[in-house]
C-alpha cells in the first residue's frame, strides 16, 4: 500500500511534464507568435552539444504543455540562457541580459581547470542562477536539480528507473552467472589519487583470484559492447558486482555510473562521495573503497561474499533504494517545476514591457 501511495505522488508531480520531446529546437520567429515563444541562448558546452540534449527536451516538454514553445535564439536578451564550463566566461558576457540562467554540469567543478567557473557561479549566487549541477554551493536551492535527474530518466514516471524507485524493484540474483565487470572508456588515468583509485581496486581484486571482465579500454581483456551489440546496462545485468570508481574524487559528485549499476541491480564497488544520494540509494548496499588498505579490505570482502553463498544473498537482498526515495525524487520534481515556473513568470513580465 505505502509503494501504490508514493508511486501517485510521482505521478501527480510529473503529470504535466513527463514526455520527452525529441530533436533539435526550432528556430525562434521574431514576428509570430512572440508572446507564446520562450527563447533559449546556449553557451560554454562541449563541442558536439545540441538542443537534443535531454535536458532540453524536457524543459520544452515541460513549457509546451503550459502552452508556450520554446526556441533557439543567439539574441543577448534570450529568455533563458542554457550554459556549462567549457568555453571562456567572456563568452557569457554577451549573454548578461538573459533573465533566467540555467547552469548545467555533470562535471566535477571542484577540479582546478574549473575554478574560473566555480567562483564565478558563487559571485552569482545573489541571482539565483539555476543550478542544474552538482556543486553542494547551490544543494539547499529550491531551483537545484542534479544533472543524474535527467540522464537517468527520472523525468519520466514510467521510464524503468522512476518506476524501479516507485516500487523499490528487487532485483534477482539467480542467473548471474559472472563475479565482476568495470566498464570504462577511457585506458589512461589521470594521476594521483584520482589514478590510482581505479587501477588498486582492479589490481587487489585480481589478487585475490577475481577475474575482472573489463570490454572497455581499460585493462581491456574481452571484445566490446558494440561487438558484442549489448548497451551498458544489458552487459551489467548479467554480473554480481561492478567496480565503479568515480573519474575523480569531490564532495558529493556522483556521476551516472553509481545510478547506473544500481538501477541494473548489480552490486556497486564504488570509489567517490555517495553521502549526498542516500536520499535515493541505500548506501548500505555499495562496497566503498579508497586507494590503500582499503582497496585490500574491499577486495577481500568481495572475495568472502563470492565464497558465502548465504553471506552473498543477505548482502544482495537489502533493499536498492532507500526508504525516502520516493519523496526525495518528489522533492527534485518539484524544484523542476519550480524552474518551469520561473521561466513563465518572466516570459510574461517581459511581454508586459
Amino acid at each position: 500500500m505505502g509503494g501504490a501511495r508514493s508511486r501517485d505522488v510521482l505521478v501527480l508531480h510529473f503529470c504535466l511534464c513527463w514526455r520527452i520531446i525529441n530533436g533539435e529546437l526550432p528556430i525562434c520567429d521574431t514576428n509570430q507568435h512572440r508572446g507564446k515563444e520562450i527563447s533559449l541562448a546556449y553557451a560554454c558546452f562541449w563541442k558536439r552539444f545540441s538542443t537534443n540534449h535531454r535536458a532540453v527536451g524536457y524543459l520544452s516538454s515541460a513549457l509546451e504543455s503550459r502552452g508556450f514553445e520554446l526556441c533557439l535564439s543567439n539574441a543577448p536578451d534570450a529568455d533563458i540562457l542554457f550554459f556549462s564550463v567549457f568555453g571562456s566566461l567572456r563568452e557569457l558576457h554577451i549573454y548578461r541580459r538573459c533573465k533566467v540562467k540555467i547552469f548545467y554540469s555533470g562535471e566535477n567543478l571542484q577540479l582546478l581547470r574549473f575554478q574560473k567557473f566555480r567562483a564565478y557561479l558563487r559571485s552569482q549566487i545573489e541571482d539565483e542562477i539555476v543550478p542544474w549541477t552538482l556543486e553542494q554551493d547551490f544543494s539547499n536551492s529550491s531551483l537545484a536539480v542534479p544533472p543524474w535527474f535527467f540522464a537517468m530518466d527520472l523525468a519520466n514516471p514510467f521510464s524503468t528507473a522512476s518506476q524501479a524507485i516507485a516500487w523499490n524493484d528487487q532485483p534477482m540474483l539467480q542467473g548471474r552467472k559472472h563475479a565482476v565487470t568495470i566498464i570504462n572508456s577511457h585506458a589512461k588515468m589521470v594521476g594521483g589519487l584520482d589514478g590510482r583509485a581505479r587501477l588498486e581496486g582492479y589490481e587487489n581484486l585480481e589478487k585475490q583470484g577475481i577475474i575482472v571482465d573489463s570490454p572497455g579500454k581499460f585493462q581491456n581483456n574481452m571484445v566490446s559492447l558494440e561487438v558484442q551489440n549489448v548497451t551498458k546496462m544489458k552487459f551489467l545485468e548479467r554480473y554480481v558486482f561492478n567496480l565503479c570508481p568515480e573519474n575523480s574524487f569531490g564532495k558529493c559528485y556522483v556521476s551516472e555510473k553509481l545510478f547506473q549499476a544500481v538501477l541494473t541491480g548489480v552490486i556497486p564497488i564504488y570509489w567517490g562521495d555517495a553521502s549526498c544520494v542516500g536520499g535515493i540509494i541505500n548506501l548500505d548496499r555499495i562496497i566503498t573503497f579508497s586507494p590503500g588498505s582499503s582497496a585490500k579490505e574491499m577486495a577481500a570482502h568481495v572475495r568472502q561474499l563470492l565464497d558465502d553463498t548465504e553471506a552473498l544473498s543477505s548482502f544482495w537482498n537489502q533493499p536498492v533504494f532507500a526508504k525516502q526515495a520516493p519523496a526525495t525524487l518528489s522533492h527534485i520534481i518539484s524544484n523542476f517545476n519550480a524552474v518551469v515556473g520561473r521561466i513563465i513568470s518572466v516570459k510574461r513580465s517581459r511581454s508586459l514591457q
